[in-house]
Parts: C-alpha cells; structure tokens; sequence
C-alpha cells in the first residue's frame, strides 16, 4: 500500500525511500490497518503522519500500541476517527474571531471555514505543513499538554501569516493554508503561540459536551 503523501521535509530528512524508517513506516501502518478491519471508520487519511511522529520516539510495536491508544483511548481520538469533528471547528472559529478577528473576517469573506484547513492541520498534528523540528516540538506539546495546545498553534501560525493571508484570494489562501510553510520561525511561532489566549474554561466545556455526546450514543 502507498502511505500518504509524506511531507517533503520529513520524507527528505527521516523518511526517504529505503530507509529504515520508511520502512518501519509502512509496516506499522500495515498492522493499524489489519487491526482496523472490524471498525467501521477503517483507515483514516494523515494516519501514516502520526505513525512517522511515533517512531521518533520509540520501536514499531511501542509505535502502534501507542497510535491504538491515542485512537481509541485519548479524548482526541474521537477527532482523528473523523467523529464529534464540527463542536471542534466551531470552538476553533470562536477562538479566530477573539484572537484574530481581521484574518477571521477576511477568511469569512473568503468563505475559507476551519474545517477546509483545521481537519489537515490537527489530524497530521501539523506534520504536512510544518518542517520536522517545528512538528516534532508540536506533538512534544500536545503530549503534555493535550488537545488544547493545537488550537494555540493553528492560531500562532494563523498570526504569523496574517498579513500574508489578508492579501489574497480565495484560491490563493486556500493554498497558502494546505501548503507547507518553509520560513517559519520557530522561535517566533512560540511566541506567537504563548500570546494566544484560549479559556480554559470553555475548553473543559467543549470537552464536556463532547463526552457527552459521545455516552449518549
């Protein structure tokens, strides 16, 4: 099978053809997809991203323990599943219009939703646009600080290309947002990041109406 289209930064560094990794790679996705067979949501693009994040980390078996885990256990997996998906773009378009109201009301007159870019962002865990230092950093966070760290990072990046964004058109946006970013700083996107503000408050009540749903199903 062809593992999604890798990140030119991550397939030139880490995961280029024949190499170990590559490799290593496939096998774990192989396996995720074998042990998927009997769920209904089967294989779930940007999967292959996350394995690649993993096996930075740790073997192929501590490799697909973990990417079950997050899928099945973790209170984002209901996101990567492709579930309880628009309580998320909803929540992350309050926070753009709070944070940065001018790029939210430009992508609003664009008719740019989170969804057309959050979806690719979150589920890949920011791999298909950031460099690999820059992602591997990100999931170190999200890590320690769960699900609420990606929308602090959507919107540091958001801020950093403010300026770039409100020149364009829709389609030009549109793949300004899809495309990898190869100039972005990374003490400057932490900074960025650290200026956001995100309620904690309604976060925990996001995750509550979302557990919510979730039982009553």
């Amino acid at each position: 099978m062809k593992c999604n289209k890798m990140n030119s930064f991550f397939k030139k560094r880490l995961f280029h053809e024949g190499s170990p990794l590559e490799q290593s790679l496939r096998d774990v996705v192989e396996i995720h997809l074998f042990y998927q067979k009997n769920h209904p949501y089967g294989y779930i693009q940007g999967t292959s991203f996350i394995v690649a994040m993993f096996l930075l980390y740790m073997d192929e078996f501590g490799s697909f323990v973990s990417l079950e885990s997050l899928f099945h256990s973790h209170p984002f997996g209901s996101f990567l599943r492709g579930v309880q998906t628009q309580k998320r773009f909803d929540f992350f378009g309050e926070l753009l219009a709070h944070n940065l109201p001018l790029v939210a009301q430009h992508l609003k007159s664009l008719k740019i939703s989170p969804d057309m870019y959050i979806r690719h962002w979150f589920g890949t865990f920011f791999t298909k646009i950031l460099t690999a230092e820059l992602a591997i950093r990100v999931f170190d966070n999200f890590l320690l600080d769960g699900e609420i760290f990606l929308y602090q990072c959507a919107l540091g990046v958001l801020s950093l290309l403010s300026a770039k964004i409100q020149s364009l058109n829709q389609s030009s946006c549109r793949s300004l947002l899809c495309a990898p970013i190869h100039d972005l700083d990374e003490t400057a996107l932490f900074s960025a990041i650290s200026s956001i503000k995100v309620s904690k408050a309604k976060f925990q009540k996001l995750q509550q109406n979302l557990k919510e749903e979730a039982n009553s199903k």
